[in-house]
């Protein structure tokens, strides 16, 4: 079993080793001294895999050495051969590892510390520029060659570190996307129709085309050109933070190489340097914006949350006003009973008016304690919905006792596809709304206005209740006592209309009041769900 469990593990260390060798050869066919992406592969490896595959890394590598040690060996004898072959992947690892456990690079949840990567890679591409550049220093020189220049140390460090920048954040921003999603299907298709992707698509491969082609046709205008292509990658990290980044400067960089007008040329190192530096600014602005973004997004989670709650104890309020009606029917049913048995053993001995003022009290109670109960939760919600509860329920009640004549008007898709807080929380705003309305001036009439209907996936609802007074020059108002009757009898329990505004924003509402000679019209809307965000007044 052991000995089972020790083959695995070699099979398993020779495959990384096979896999870095593979990858590193093929990279470093494409690179070149200034952009050199094997740089990125060391790092890549050396973040994402454990400690106990990195011996098996840095084999890798040398199998990838062995062809230029062979050329080494031709050129600068066994010395130079032995010392070209030592792979650099092993001189950074110290570097890796203290970035990992000190800096915490990789944060829980595969959250990336930019500055932290920043500063390893430049580390890192210091470390293996100077390893490199000593290694041509101390080489013989041969007959008709020039010793090593120092110009090389700076070439050695622009390529390793904007060969890091190059593919390093891209790879990380697609291993923290698909460690959101379950499965490697679901990440591509997130990926695939993110903004992100459909920007780059028709943003940034359009414009760097053009500044590249803009570079080869017109040799004046080539140095703007390669200058300018930081300009779309600095739009993606505005709009999308350091992923922006990662992805333009991949696009970016790899374009730049291409139009470079000759390997070693003073220009091609300003345009390396520059894009180096730019893309290093770029990814620490764009983990600052991303930082902020999230902050926005969970500030905005935290507050759909608050709502949420605030939504659900007012529905708990209305089941609980519910079981006090219910509570309240049933006491003034077993009241109207006692009363009725009470008069039928005192019939005898009362006279005949007393025993018809007893009755006509006895069934004023009883309408009374109805009033009440459907004041505290009203019965025809339950039974014939909310349409008909606007038009024929307490609300129309109480306007029809008061003399005021009372129209309302329903439209839209239908109010009943909303949830059952929801449309108790519209009724309980027509209602103070009324309140409102009707203590502002004398009513000769009153008209409610709803208006429903869908919008991806949310519902809304806008309400307009408008009061038409008794004449347009009267300034009468209805005295306390019939406004306190006339809450009352709605259960309306806001004062004026910023108690109303403030019931609204619980579902994300805004509230208007305009009164003008003619009218007195208050409007509100309200949302019923979570995919928009009404605004606050």
């Amino acid at each position: 079993m052991r000995e089972t469990i020790r083959q695995r593990n070699w099979l398993r260390h020779l495959a990384v080793a096979l896999t870095y060798f593979a990858l590193y050869s093929a990279l470093r066919y494409v690179s070149f001294s200034y952009w050199f992406l094997p740089a990125s592969l060391r790092l890549l490896c050396l973040l994402l895999l454990p400690y106990r595959y990195w011996p098996a890394l840095a084999l890798g590598e040398m199998l990838g050495l062995g062809r230029f040690s062979l050329q080494c060996y031709e050129e600068f004898g066994l010395t130079g051969a032995l010392l070209n072959l030592v792979p650099r992947i092993a001189l950074v690892m110290p570097i890796v590892r203290w970035c990992r456990e000190r800096l915490s690079l990789l944060g829980p949840r595969r959250q990336v510390r930019m500055n932290a990567l920043l500063l390893c890679a430049m580390l890192l591409a210091l470390v293996t520029a100077t390893y490199d550049w000593c290694f041509l220093r101390i080489m013989p020189v041969q007959p008709g060659q020039s010793p090593t220049s120092f110009v090389w140390a700076p070439r050695y460090f622009i390529g390793n570190y904007l060969g890091i920048l190059t593919m390093v954040p891209l790879v990380l921003m697609l291993w923290q996307i698909a460690g959101e999603t379950p499965t490697w299907r679901a990440a591509r298709t997130r990926l695939g129709g993110s903004r992100l992707a459909l920007e780059g698509l028709a943003l940034l491969v359009p414009s760097l085309l053009l500044l590249a082609w803009i570079a080869v046709s017109f040799k004046d205008l080539g140095q703007v050109a390669r200058m300018a292509m930081f300009l779309p990658v600095a739009v993606l990290a505005m709009r999308h933070g350091w992923r922006g980044a990662a992805l333009g400067g991949f696009v970016a960089s790899s374009a730049l190489v291409v139009v470079v007008p000759a390997p070693y040329d003073p220009v091609t190192l300003q345009a390396e340097v520059f894009m180096a530096f730019t893309l290093s600014v770029l990814l620490m602005l764009g983990a600052r914006i991303a930082t902020l973004h999230a902050r926005e997004e969970m500030e905005r989670m935290n507050s759909r949350l608050a709502l949420q709650s605030a939504q659900h104890g007012l529905y708990l309020g209305e089941l609980r006003m519910q079981q006090a009606a219910d509570t309240l029917q049933d006491v003034g049913t077993a009241i109207h009973h006692a009363h009725e048995r009470l008069l039928d053993r005192m019939r005898l001995f009362l006279p005949e008016g007393e025993e018809r003022r007893y009755s006509r009290q006895a069934i004023a109670t009883r309408q009374e304690v109805f009033n009440r109960v459907n004041s505290l939760a009203p019965r025809a919600w339950q039974t014939n919905g909310l349409a008909h509860l606007l038009q024929e329920g307490s609300l129309a009640h109480a306007l029809q006792n008061l003399g005021i004549t009372y129209v309302c008007d329903i439209r839209g898709t239908g109010l009943a596809g909303f949830s059952p807080g929801f449309q108790l929380a519209l009724y309980r705003l027509a209602c103070e709304a009324a309140v409102y309305v009707h203590e502002q001036i004398s009513l000769s009439s009153l008209r409610l206005r709803v208006r429903a209907g869908r919008v991806r996936g949310t519902h809304w609802a806008v309400l307009q209740m408008t009061g038409t007074p008794l004449r347009s020059d009267d300034t009468f108002l209805p005295s306390r006592r019939e406004c306190d009757q006339f809450r009352e009898r709605l259960g309306a329990t806001a004062d004026g209309v910023g108690g109303i505004r403030h019931n609204a924003r619980i579902y994300r509402g805004t509230v208007h009041a305009r009164a003008t000679e003619h009218a007195t019209r208050l409007s509100l809307v309200i949302y019923d769900g979570d995919s928009l965000s009404g605004r606050s007044h």
